[in-house]
């Protein structure tokens, strides 16, 4: 913004600087870096921001910058103020919501500052040069990014918003008091849209050219103050002012307060492109230099009095901004800039960083910037992107060799990063020389520089050996950097004034004996290094014994690693050794581990005379060595010496029993615990069960508890403990094993949810044996497998005490749980073992489930039903069974189908049911029981008051077995229902049961079903069916009968329901019956009085036996319905069954068809239906009926049409005149079907009445 020239006659004159200063006095302190500090002032001020987007409309109509005031007048009219600007009620809205930290970056600022020059008294911009520059820069550029929490809740479209002076504040003539209020108050604390943090500069620097012509013909809208209106005017009439940018006091001053920010890049020049500089950018200039350049280059104010206020106000946001700026981000600087920048930096007392990026440092002198930077409270200093800053370099090592220039009182940034800045070796060496002459702390980074890697490792170590100087890192890390012996030198003379570090990382060098003798001798006195690496160099073994002897002298080493060095196999040995010697010496409860060390007898003898001087060593491993009987009698000196010393591990050594002796010796002669481990040498057997007897009775006798885990047990005392979830593992289990035996008062123990598995669980099932107080021991959720548990098996079986047994949820199979389960189930005690939640299969889980149940009957209140189903039980199971349930008489009913239970189990069976007289029924189908357990379940039978028959379908009961079971029966009149199906009975089995049949008097129903019965059999039951009328079925399917026997089991269940039923309806359809069988059917007709319904369709009967069934139909007063189709019955049947129509007065239905009747058969048949008066339907279809015997049937239907009687019947030739016939009656009394298809659907329709 640029306030307008002097005004001519009639243009009011702006405020007065007097009325500046007053103003000043009422200042309010916006915050220049939180948004809501910029959000405020626009909101108290009452400015508008102008969106991008209407600038851009503005451009493409031609128009000029409205007023503020006729902007708004446009936006009511519009009705949609936001797609002008946004005004203080959407910027209040936008100060309550959510802000990311980091937002305020340049192209996340929509906010846009315009300075600018007024070209015209009347107008700022009436050629629209400044318009059409602003809107080609903001198209070239993206859109800004906005604060999502705005975009989505619609408070601010996506768009830049500027200030424009001459749009957003009220301009003259501003006639209303909120006017005045508006302008006053933002041009009070105008700098504020400068210099915030969340706001950027557009500076437009460059006048519009001169254009007569242009300016002849534009037209703009300017104030009339004599007419109090807005009028167009040529441009060409206003007043113009062509006073250049950096000329005009207050385009300065905004420039100034923009130059204020912390980065440079929100100070945007948009005029054109190609006449920007190189360097185009400025830094924050302090007052004093800006003072001094008002004057000396004659700035143009508004007003003469304007100079001390832009003055004043340029010194008060300066150092504003300088008490809280702590990083500057200065870009694109000239290297007279970067000379104000060195006078403006002692001005930032909180600046901790600096970056300077694409600045002018080849050509400038660098000295009174590297005084400032090194007075300064810079920290952190980065230079990336410049040319040539080789005098730069230069220059900061001058100033670091004059003692006098870096004194005490500098202080300087720490860390200075020189990034891709083209830096060559050369100037890399310049650096190296003054890191290794500073007297200042710090450290250089000088990545993506075309710099040789020896120059990078130099750069390296100059770095780290300041850092040791200055105490300033505990972990230095100087791996690959190329250092050999004389850097190792340098780096040890420098670690002997330091006592801060205490990690030292050489690896991936070339550093040989020379250097880590160095080292080592700084490492022996040195009093804070505890970790050193110097893997993948070149040590051999005289550094290795270097280090070695500094370790054993240093108290503070606790690590140094030599791994893919050239110390050898005698090296690693030597390293080993060193730190076993050093944490025995200098540290406490120390565990050593020296297995597979390589170590031999004068190694042993070394560690031994360590170890007796030695207060804190508890244990060392020594496992996998080469020594032998003297280096393990010197151990055991020192073994039985050391009070704190309780384990000795040297398994897989070269001890023979003269080194066990002297172990066992120090054992036993020991005042404290000792615990020796000798596994994997050269020991004879019993020499090793010494020491293992030596070890447990050592730990037993000084000691009240034992460690199982991480608890100690006070095995004396305790009598139920919980061991559960503790990661206990086989060892763990075998030392508590250990204690059971000895234990005299545990009772239970909980080891459930732990990590035991089949060797602890062998080891607790052998204390279980021994202990004679332990009842009860929980293993759930272990690992214990089949060999585990049949240990468990054996215990339970052999202790007397164990009554209580979890095994859940472990790895047991089949035959583990198995085993566990018979233990239990055979046990004269009663004991419980839980084995759910293994992996078993169904028919072990079934076994587990009778097991219980088994139990539950033996020792508890047996039930009165035993039900025992599909549980897959065996003779064994059988046996136990038995057992359990002797003498037990509240049982009334065992119920043991679907299992697989032989003679045995039956035997035993037996035996328990003598002496349990209480058992009245026993349910044995499904199982595997054969002749010579039938015979005994018979004896028990006859035995047996309240037992009366035993359920023995599906078994393997042959002939024998079943000849027994006849005989139970013969003497059993109680018995309904007998059930032998699936067995092995053959004829002669069944013949016996056909005997007793006979004359059985409650005997109802017989099923021998898939057995091998043949046609004797089947005969001999027919027979028996026929005789006894009390059965009333018998079921042979599935066995080896043939057709003839299925015949005669149909014929025999017919002429005994014939014989002893009332009401009875025989279906012998489809039964193969010829002559002979109709005629033995027709005498059991005559014989009864109740048959009504008598169906013979699709056999092969034939005249005679049709006659046969005549003969009885006219005898019998019960026969109702007689069904012979589909047979072979001719003329005569026919004629025989017209003489028993005639003469029988019940027979109701009859049914011929598909016989081979002819007209003769039709015609006498016609004539008895005439004149029966019983006979209601007579069916005749598919004979062999032609025109004669159809006349004759037609005729009797014709007859009998009001008697609701029927004649069907199928003619085989032409019915012409019958059909004359039929439709002289109107068609009523005779159907019949010229087509096959008819036929057949007669045929259906016929097939309910037979």
């Amino acid at each position: 913004m640029d306030a307008p020239p002097a005004q001519a006659a009639g243009y009011p004159v702006a405020p007065s600087p007097e009325g500046a200063e007053k103003a000043d006095e009422t200042d309010e302190d916006y915050d220049l870096t939180d948004l809501r500090g910029l959000l405020k002032f626009l909101c108290d001020s009452n400015i508008i921001l102008i969106r991008g987007q209407f600038l851009k409309k503005l451009l493409d109509k031609g128009r000029a910058w409205p007023r503020r005031q006729e902007l708004e007048q446009e936006a009511a009219a519009a009705g949609n103020a936001t797609e002008f600007f946004i005004d203080r009620q959407r910027m209040s809205s936008l100060s309550s919501l959510p802000l990311p930290a980091d937002w305020a970056k340049e192209r996340d600022c929509p906010f846009v500052a315009i300075s600018h020059c007024w070209e015209a008294r009347e107008h700022p911009d009436p050629s629209r040069h400044q318009l059409r520059l602003v809107v080609k820069h903001m198209q070239n550029l993206d859109s800004p990014t906005l604060p999502t929490s705005w975009l989505m809740r619609g408070h601010l479209p996506q768009d830049y918003y500027f200030f424009i002076d001459f749009m957003s504040l009220y301009q003259y003539e501003r006639c209303a008091e909120e006017q005045n209020r508006s302008f006053k108050a933002a041009m009070r604390n105008m700098q504020v849209v400068y210099c915030h943090e969340c706001t950027q500069t557009w500076r437009v620097e460059s006048l519009a050219p001169e254009m007569e012509e242009e300016a002849a013909s534009i037209r703009v809208d300017i104030w009339d103050d004599a007419k109090k209106k807005m009028r167009l005017s040529l441009m060409s009439r206003l007043t113009a002012n062509r006073t250049p940018y950096r000329r005009r006091g207050w385009c300065v001053a905004e420039l100034q307060w923009s130059k204020a920010r912390s980065a440079s890049e929100k100070t945007h020049i948009i005029d054109d492109a190609d006449a920007m500089p190189k360097y185009g950018r400025e830094a924050p200039m302090p007052p004093n230099i800006f003072e001094d350049r008002v004057e000396k280059e004659d700035l143009v104010f508004t007003h003469r009095g304007d100079a001390k206020p832009v003055l004043d106000l340029q010194k008060k946001i300066f150092e504003k901004k300088a008490k809280v700026t702590d990083m500057l981000l200065l870009q694109d600087l000239p290297k007279e800039e970067l000379q104000i920048l060195a006078a403006a930096i002692p001005l930032y007392p909180r600046l901790k960083r600096l970056e300077l990026r694409h600045c002018e440092f080849e050509a400038g002198d660098s000295r009174p910037l590297l005084e400032a930077l090194f007075a300064s409270s810079i920290q952190e200093l980065l230079i990336e992107d410049c040319e040539d800053l080789l005098p730069f370099l230069e220059a900061w090592r001058k100033l670091v060799e004059e003692p006098s220039s870096v004194g005490k009182a500098c202080r300087g940034p720490t860390s200075i990063s020189l990034r891709k800045n083209n830096i060559t070796d050369s100037g890399a060496q310049v650096l190296i020389q003054t890191l290794r002459k500073s007297s200042l702390y710090m450290q250089v980074i000088l990545e993506q520089n075309p710099i040789r890697e020896a120059t990078t490792k130099a750069l390296r170590l100059a770095n780290a050996i300041l850092a040791i100087k200055f105490q300033q890192q505990e972990r230095l890390d100087l791996s690959q950097a190329d250092l050999g012996d004389y850097d190792a030198e340098v780096l040890a003379e420098v670690l002997q004034s330091n006592c801060s570090v205490t990690e030292i990382n050489l690896r991936h060098n070339k550093i040989g004996d020379v250097g880590v003798q160095a080292l080592a001798e700084v490492f022996k006195v040195h009093c804070s290094i505890k970790k050193i690496d110097l893997s993948w160099n070149k040590v051999g073994l005289v550094g290795a014994q270097a280090l070695a002897k500094a370790m054993e002298m240093n108290p503070a080493i606790k690590s140094v690693e030599l791994s893919k060095c050239e110390i050898g196999d005698l090296g690693e040995k030597t390293m080993k050794l060193a730190h076993a010697i050093s944490a025995i010496k200098f540290s406490k409860g120390v565990e050593v581990d020296l297995s597979r060390a390589g170590l031999g007898d004068s190694d042993a003898e070394a560690l031994a005379e360590v170890i007796k001087m030695s207060s804190s060593i508890e244990s060392i491993d020594l496992g996998s060595n080469q020594i032998g009987d003297v280096g393990t009698q010197a151990l055991a000196e020192a073994f039985k010496a050391s009070r704190s010393f309780h384990t000795m591990t040297l398994s897989k050594n070269r001890v023979g029993d003269v080194g066990a002796q002297a172990i066992i010796q120090a054992i036993q002669e020991s005042s404290a615990c000792k615990q020796a481990f000798l596994e994997g040498n050269q020991i004879q057997e019993a020499a090793m069960k010494a020491v293992e007897l030596a070890n447990q009775i050592s730990n037993i006798k000084f000691r009240e508890e034992v460690q199982i885990g991480n608890l100690n047990i006070e095995i004396k005392e305790v009598r139920i403990l919980t061991l559960s979830c503790k990661r206990l593992g086989d060892s763990d289990a075998e030392a508590l094993a250990e204690a059971i035996k000895v234990s005299p008062s545990i009772e239970s123990i909980d080891l459930s949810s732990n990590q035991i598995g089949d060797m602890g669980a062998k080891a607790l099932a052998e204390a279980c044996k021994v202990s004679s107080s332990i009842r009860r021991i929980e293993l759930a959720s272990n690992h214990i497998g089949d060999a585990g548990a049949q240990a468990f098996a054996e215990a339970i079986r052999a202790s007397h005490s164990l009554i209580y047994i979890d095994l859940t949820f472990n790895k047991m199979k089949d035959q583990g749980v198995k085993a566990v389960s018979d233990a239990v189930r055979d046990s004269s005690s009663n004991k419980e073992a839980f084995l759910e939640g293994n992996v078993i299969q169904d028919a072990t889980i079934k076994a587990l489930q009778a097991a219980k149940v088994i139990s539950v009957i033996r020792f508890k209140e047996a039930p009165a039903e035993v039900r025992l189903r599909d549980m897959l039980l065996a003779d064994p199971d059988a046996i136990a069974l038995a057992e359990a349930i002797k003498m037990k008489s509240s049982i009334r009913k065992l119920d043991l189908r679907w299992n697989q239970i032989g003679d045995c189990g039956a035997r035993a069976l037996v035996e328990a049911i003598k002496v349990t007289p209480s058992i009245e029924s026993i349910d044995l189908r499904s199982n595997q029981i054969g002749d010579a357990g039938a015979q005994l379940l018979a004896e028990v039978i006859r035995s047996s008051s309240l037992l009366t028959w035993i359920e023995v379908s599906s078994n393997r009961i042959g002939d024998v077995g079943t000849q027994a079971l006849a005989e139970v029966l013969a003497s059993n009149s109680s018995i309904t229902e007998i059930n032998l199906q699936h067995n092995k009975i053959g004829d002669a089995g069944v013949q016996a049961l056909a005997e007793v049949f006979k004359v059985h008097c409650s005997i109802k129903k017989i099923d021998l079903s898939r057995n091998k019965v043949g046609l004797v059999g089947a005969q001999a039951l027919a027979k028996a069916m026929e005789m006894n009328p009390a059965i009333k079925s018998v079921e042979l399917s599935q066995c080896e009968i043939g057709d003839l026997g299925e015949k005669t089991m149909k014929l025999a269940h017919a002429i005994s329901a014939i014989k002893f039923s009332k009401g009875v309806e025989v279906d012998l359809s489809r039964a193969g019956l010829e002559d002979s069988d109709a005629e033995t059917l027709a005498e059991a007709i005559k014989m009864s009085y109740s048959i009504e319904t008598v169906r013979l369709g699709e056999n092969r009967i034939g005249d005679v036996g049709a006659s046969a069934l005549a003969e009885a139909a006219a005898v019998s007063s019960s026969l109702l319905t007689l069904d012979l189709g589909s047979n072979r019955i001719g003329n005569l049947g026919a004629q025989a069954f017209a003489e028993a129509i005639k003469t029988h007065s019940s027979l109701r239905y009859v049914d011929l068809s598909w016989n081979q009747i002819g007209d003769a058969g039709a015609q006498v048949l016609a004539e008895a239906f005439n004149q029966s008066s019983a006979l209601r339907q007579l069916v005749l279809k598919v004979n062999n009926i032609e025109d004669a015997g159809a006349k004759a049937l037609e005729a009797a239907e014709a007859s009998g049409a009001g008697r609701w009687k029927s004649i069907s019947w199928a003619p085989t030739r032409s019915m012409h005149l019958l059909e004359q016939a039929r439709e002289q009656r109107g068609g009523a009394g005779i159907t019949w079907a010229p087509s096959q298809s008819e036929l057949l659907k007669q045929m259906q329709r016929m097939k309910p009445h037979r």
